[in-house]
């Protein structure tokens, strides 16, 4: 018999059941509050208070977890400590800081003096250091103390072990350039391993040395004022200090705007502002006097910078390391009167002119003044032995003293010269020439121009200098004589084939080059040519003194000549040298005179003058005429 269910679970069992479920909000029952209910009185039972009781019971740690986090927090407290120990007090590992670096040396030197420094490492680690190697950077400029000619280059210096608490010492010395006052650094690293690590550590100590005197006392002689466009004179004193013997002094120079070099006793050796002093022994003094002009306005002020310094060790004359400074300041006055010369319409001085020619001369002179100037006169002195008197020819009523070789123009003869007013100008023309070549003339010939203007101001006022001068040379070139030709039955070969030449034949020539020079001697001389079509070099060349040379790639052969001696084929006997080659004409070369070699020149440098040169010959054929067997037709090819 089924029991009666009670409400509670009839609602239970319509509310999880998947068929029967009604949804609350369907229906709503209103309950009497008088109306008895059907909830058994024992649901609040001995079960339902257990499980609220288990339920509020808080839930205890694990033992081992708690044991865990004590641990964690107690290897915090001593890895804190220890951290901080290390960091703060050093402990026993390997530091940079526990290697020391001491240099024992002067802390200031004399320029050019030798410095030795001792140089001592110290290892205070617990662990040995391996793989040691120190570095020296010298400074620039610095020299060797075995031989002060060779650059000081920067050391690598492989070191033994270093074990621990032990210290080396190392001694190094060098040479040190500079001016006085610098401050030069020379850096000492030390790179090392310790064992049992890869680890490379570095350490590093800078040492100064001042420089408190220079090697070398430099000083400057020249007028305090110059005239614009007046040649002057600049003395250059160089006395040496050391107790050293200095080697390879330079003095290089630094010139203002509007300022030219004429000429510089010794010669400049790069530029015409480097000039090589060569070695200075303790107390030895050089000069170096330089002659140039500058140009300006009145009261302008141009200032000159010279240094006494060191050249490079693999080019001594490149200056590179200064020693001494010295600047000297210049005021320009613009004279009363100006005067210029021009030679060939050139103003350049020295000028260079071929021997034997005519050289078209001007003199120009302005009055500065604000007021007239009168009875001016115009004098040009001419010296050198090389001078052809009876080349002289004075314009403009000049007259030539052929005794003492002056020109002068006067009032008497120029009627410009009676008075010339302010900001006036004019000119006075003539010409002249060097003996010819021919003439046997001698070895660095010139002329030179004693140019002289002077004038008496209208006023009364005597303090005025109305005069000025103006000196010129004219340098003579050497002249080159340059000559190629082709012989077969003569020369130091012995040709053979056909002459004259067959197509398709192989004809053999001897190539011979002369060289011939006048004046003066030439540096460098050298003489190149190319082979013609189907031409072969064949190797033989005389004599075996001359260095002759061919590229097979450019067919071109070069004769490099030691210095050609001044009168060379002309008091001496001329430069020559011979080589062989060999022409096989193609058929297409039939009935003409084929070319043996071509493109023909010299170059070269007169050593008097500084000029380049440069000659050229016609080509060779074979129209050999300056050979003894050649008869007419003998140049051309036949079948």
């Amino acid at each position: 018999m089924k029991e009666e269910k009670s409400k509670v679970g009839a609602l239970d069992e319509s509310l999880y059941s998947r068929t029967r479920y009604k949804d609350p909000s369907d229906s709503r029952v209103h309950m009497n509050p008088d109306e008895p209910t059907d909830i058994p009185p024992d649901w609040q039972g001995r079960e339902l208070d257990e499980m609220l009781l288990h339920q509020k019971k808080d839930t205890e740690g694990h033992p081992i977890m708690r044991k865990f986090f004590i641990f964690a927090v107690i290897f915090f407290v001593i890895a804190t400590g220890l951290a901080a120990f290390v960091y703060f007090g050093g402990g026993n590992l390997v530091s940079s800081k526990n290697v020391e670096i001491s240099i024992l040396g002067p802390v200031s030197v004399s320029a050019g003096d030798p410095i030795e420094l001792g140089v001592t490492i110290l290892n205070k680690n617990n662990a040995d250091l391996t793989s040691v190697n120190m570095f020296i950077d010298y400074p620039e400029g610095s020299r060797s103390a075995e031989d002060s000619n060779i650059n000081q280059e920067d050391k690598r210096l492989p070191l033994e072990e270093i074990s621990s608490g032990r210290e080396i010492v190392i001694n190094e010395k060098a040479i040190l350039f500079g001016q006085k006052g610098d401050v030069k650094e020379i850096r000492i690293s030390l790179s090392y391993k310790v064992k049992g690590s890869n680890a490379t550590f570095t350490k590093e100590k800078v040492y100064e040395v001042n420089i408190n005197s220079a090697p070398v006392t430099m000083t400057i002689e020249r007028s305090p004022s110059v005239a614009s466009g007046e040649v002057f004179t600049t003395t250059i004193s160089v006395v040496s200090n050391s107790n050293e013997i200095l080697k390879g002094i330079l003095v290089r120079g630094e010139y203002p705007y509007g300022y030219s070099v004429v000429e510089s006793v010794p010669k400049a050796v790069l530029s015409n502002n480097v000039w090589s002093l060569g070695d200075l022994a303790p107390g030895d003094k050089r000069t170096v006097m330089i002659k140039g002009v500058i140009s300006g306005e009145n009261e302008e002020e141009r200032t000159f910078r010279f240094y006494t310094g060191l050249g490079s060790s693999d080019n001594p004359e490149k200056f590179t390391t200064p020693i001494t400074a010295l600047s000297e300041t210049v005021s320009i006055n613009r004279s009363s009167v100006g005067l210029s010369v021009r030679l060939n319409g050139d103003t350049s001085n020295p000028y260079v002119a071929p021997g034997g020619k005519s050289i078209q001369a001007s003199v120009s002179y302005k009055n500065n003044l604000p007021s007239n100037i009168q009875n001016a006169k115009v004098q040009v002195k001419l010296a050198g032995n090389i001078l052809d008197k009876f080349s002289v020819k004075a314009q403009n009523g000049g007259f030539y003293n052929s005794v003492d070789n002056t020109i002068t123009w006067d009032k008497t003869s120029n009627s410009k010269l009676s008075t010339i007013g302010p900001g006036d100008e004019g000119e006075v023309l003539f010409s002249f020439a060097s003996l010819p070549s021919a003439s046997g003339s001698q070895k660095n010939s010139e002329i030179t121009l004693t140019s002289n203007f002077s004038a008496e101001p209208q006023s009364r006022d005597t303090s005025l200098n109305l005069v000025a001068t103006k000196n010129n040379s004219v340098k003579i070139a050497s002249e080159v004589a340059l000559s190629a030709k082709a012989v077969y039955s003569r020369g130091p070969f012995q040709n053979t084939g056909p002459v004259p030449p067959k197509a398709e034949a192989e004809t053999t020539y001897t190539i011979t080059m002369n060289l011939g020079n006048t004046r003066n001697d030439v540096y460098n001389p050298k003489v190149v040519a190319t082979l013609g079509s189907n031409v072969k070099w064949l190797g033989e060349t005389s004599p075996e003194t001359e260095t002759i040379t061919f590229d097979e790639t450019t067919r071109i052969v070069t004769w490099q000549a030691t210095t050609l001696l001044s009168g060379t084929g002309f008091s001496a006997p001329g430069r020559e040298i011979s080589f062989k080659i060999s022409l096989t004409p193609s058929i297409g070369q039939i009935g003409t005179t084929p070319i043996l070699v071509q493109g023909i020149s010299f170059s070269g440098t007169d050593a008097f003058t500084s000029e380049s040169m440069s000659v050229n010959a016609p080509s060779v054929t074979t129209r050999i005429n300056s050979d003894p067997t050649f008869v007419q037709g003998d140049e051309l090819v036949v079948k």
